[in-house]
């Protein structure tokens, strides 16, 4: 609801709890670096986003997980989008 500022502590914070002890590109992290990338893009910061979607195709994330989160579709025209065999 356009508090960006608040909600990237608590997504870093989140995303530490999450990751415990797991490698960093656990695939069990796909979708908490897909959910990152969204709200990276909701703030405004597409290469933020887009950087956390290489995290997420890392883990293994597809075309069928990115879908899950329709405002990443934005980023498909950039250059530097992760996945380029994305419909």
């Amino acid at each position: 609801q356009g508090r960006h500022a608040e909600a990237e502590p608590m997504m870093t914070a989140g995303f530490r709890l999450k990751r415990g002890e797991l490698p960093e590109h656990d695939p069990s992290l796909k979708d908490a670096y897909l959910a990152w990338a969204d709200v990276k893009l909701r703030a405004k910061d597409a290469a933020g986003a887009i950087e956390r979607m290489r995290h997420a195709v890392r883990c293994g994330a597809k075309a069928d997980d990115v879908a899950w989160y329709p405002e990443l579709a934005a980023l498909r025209n950039r250059p530097d989008y992760p996945l380029r065999s994305s419909p």
